[in-house]
This record gives C-alpha cells, sequence and structure tokens, in this order.
C-alpha cells in the first residue's frame, strides 16, 4: 500500500489530512513502512497500518474520556458551588425568619471587656462607641444590656436578623460552640468592621 492510499485510510478515520504527516510518522519509526525508492516512495503493509490505526484510535479514545472526565469534573464542581450558594441563601433566610441551632446572651459590659482585652484591637473606642451604636440598641434611647445572638451553621444574627454574619470558620467550632467563642467571634467581626 503506497503511501497516497494510506492516507485515504486514514482520513476515513479522521486520524490525518495530508500525506506528509503520514511520511513525517514513517521516519520517525511511528508508522512502519519500507522505503522502495525515492520515487517510488514508501511501501506500508497493511497489517502495520491496521496495528498503527488501532493504536491511535486508542489514544484518541483515551484523550476524548479524559477531556470528558474533565468536562464532567468541572460540571460536578459547578453544581455543587451553586448548591452551596443555595443552601447559604436559604439558611441566611432561615436565620433572619428566626430560626437558630443555639442561642447566646452576650452582655454589653462583657463585649466591651473581651474588646478591650484583645491585644489585636488597636482602635479600641471606634469599636465601643460602633458596638454600642450598631448591637446594643440603634434605635433605643438606652442601650439595651444584653443582645441575643442565633448561631446557624455558618451564620450568626442579632436584633431580629437585622445584623447578619456569614463565618464560615463557625463549622469547625463544632455544632454548638460556646458563649466565649461566640463573644470571640464578634469582636474579631467588629474589629474588622470599625477598625478601618
Amino acid at each position: 500500500m503506497k503511501v497516497e492510499q494510506a492516507v485515504a485510510v486514514l482520513q476515513a478515520r479522521g486520524l490525518v489530512s495530508n500525506a506528509e504527516t503520514v511520511r513525517r510518522w514513517i521516519r520517525a519509526g511511528k508508522l512502519q513502512a519500507t522505503l522502495c525508492s525515492r520515487k517510488a516512495g514508501y511501501d506500508i503493509d497493511e497489517a502495520d497500518l491496521a496495528a498503527f490505526v488501532d493504536a491511535r484510535d486508542w489514544h484518541q479514545v483515551k484523550q476524548v474520556k479524559a477531556r470528558e472526565a474533565d468536562r464532567y469534573q468541572q460540571g460536578v464542581q459547578a453544581g455543587q458551588a451553586e448548591m452551596r450558594r443555595a443552601y447559604e441563601q436559604r439558611l441566611k433566610q432561615l436565620i433572619i425568619a428566626g430560626a437558630a441551632e443555639a442561642e447566646f446572651a452576650i452582655g454589653r459590659l462583657e463585649l466591651q471587656r473581651a474588646v478591650l482585652a484583645d491585644p489585636a484591637t488597636t482602635r479600641s473606642q471606634a469599636i465601643l462607641i460602633g458596638l454600642n451604636r450598631d448591637f446594643f440598641g440603634p434605635y433605643a434611647s438606652k442601650p439595651w444590656s444584653k443582645i441575643v445572638v442565633r448561631v446557624t451553621g455558618e451564620w450568626l444574627t442579632w436584633q431580629q436578623g437585622q445584623i447578619v454574619i456569614h463565618w464560615p470558620e463557625l463549622v469547625a467550632a463544632g455544632p454548638h460552640p460556646d458563649a466565649g467563642w461566640v463573644l470571640r467571634v464578634i469582636v474579631i467581626w467588629a474589629q474588622r468592621r470599625f477598625q478601618a
């Protein structure tokens, strides 16, 4: 079988588009052939061509399967991300509505002591003013002495859902973190919000 005939077979299988590629494969030793003469060109045994086609087909199938696996994995990851966003949105709605896994009463003085005791606090006065204003009665003439913080999943809320914190580290604290841990989360969040 001559190179041109081999090209026709390979084109039918979608493996090659021109004769020069076949000659390159022969010179590289990927396709077995015998050089009859420079003028006559290469002679390719049909069994060698069939073995080459089988190997190429298998390689292409492997590549296609790898691409499909990558697309499948990307689809799974996109689906998981979408489910996570929908879950977080629904959890936020439940939290705002008052659902909670745990509730903690946090006293104003207790929170002020925690802010002042934290070495990472650089602008404690600004944080204390912000906490008093936003957390302990933003609409009251006299600030409340304590607030009830509700914890559900990765979310904290108080003031009947007016203030919501999404804190992914909540999951690491276990299913029911203690009041000290919740107090620490509020202090860190207040530092980020009011120290800027």
